[in-house]
């Protein structure tokens, strides 16, 4: 006796001219599989014989649909088996394939099945790691301005700021116990030495020399479409240290490498703004006199 995949089911041994009573019967089929009974006569054998079932195999159809919502490929799949899925590409522009939008065990019906991809990197993950670290470096990109072309380079770690603004020579700031300090070189010594001082005054307006105060960012200031996040207008003057007027719009983009804000104003020019090294950023203080 042959299974309903010709695999071999059962093996009798009977006399001559003798007849079976009692095959296998359909509790020896699986569920997808009606049996009805089974094909020859199963009276006064003669001969070796093979006998087949006569029955019925239940399928479904599985479609399955890419990230654009295209048909890939189908299959049929036995009733209360599992579909197997094509093979995917782990990531498509920014997003990563997450499996697929319903159970592939247990198939019981036409299925039309959706690859998930979730976006690889988000604002929010971002900005999750940005606050519970402050640690990170920013760099802002001006051009064509009254001073030329330059770059505003910020590094944050921990108590320690490392800055090098409009074409300025770099300082560095370290809070000790709630007391600010600066790190810097002087002129009377031909800028050849570091020297470290309490800062006199009102602290620095750090956020004026970032451009964006990223550390007031929250994810519902942004709206997310084909790839990039747009800054409402209505919060250009919570983040923005400049006329928010000037600005035209302000795209963000998230990776694996930080944060790039394109930021348009309205006279044409574009400033780059990125944020990286999230918590992996390191100041490493010069060797310096106390005073």
């Amino acid at each position: 006796f042959y299974d309903h995949d010709g695999e071999l089911l059962e093996t009798r041994e009977i006399l001559y001219e003798d007849s079976i009573h009692d095959p296998p019967g359909g509790e020896a089929f699986p569920e997808y599989y009606t049996f009805y009974g089974w094909m020859g006569s199963l009276e006064d054998i003669r001969e070796e014989k093979d006998f087949h079932p006569n029955g019925y195999i239940h399928e479904h159809i599985v479609y399955f649909y890419d990230i654009d919502g295209d048909l890939i490929g189908h299959q049929r799949v036995r009733l209360g088996q599992d579909a197997t899925p094509p093979d995917m590409e782990e990531e498509i522009d920014g997003y990563v394939f997450k499996g697929w939008d319903q159970p592939l065990e247990d198939i019981r019906y036409n299925m039309h099945i959706h690859a998930v991809y979730e976006r690889a990197h988000t604002l929010e993950d971002t900005l999750d790691k940005l606050f519970s670290e402050n640690n990170f470096t920013i760099e802002v990109y001006w051009e064509n301005t009254p001073m030329g072309d330059f770059v505003n380079t910020l590094m944050f770690d921990d108590n320690k700021v490392f800055a090098e603004v409009y074409t300025q020579d770099p300082v560095y700031l370290v809070t000790e116990n709630a007391t600010l300090y600066v790190i810097d070189r002087y002129e009377f010594d031909d800028y050849t030495q570091w020297y470290k001082n309490e800062w006199i005054g009102p602290p620095p307006e750090i956020e004026d020399w970032m451009l964006i105060d990223v550390l007031s960012m929250q994810e519902e200031m942004f709206s997310y479409a084909e790839g990039a996040y747009s800054l409402d207008r209505n919060d250009f003057d919570e983040l923005f240290q400049v006329n928010p007027s000037e600005i035209n719009w302000v795209t963000l983009e998230v990776d694996e490498e930080g944060m790039h804000f394109t930021v348009r104003w309205h006279h044409g020019d574009t400033t780059n703004v990125f944020v990286y090294d999230i918590g992996e950023t390191v100041v490493e203080l010069p060797e310096y006199i106390e005073e």
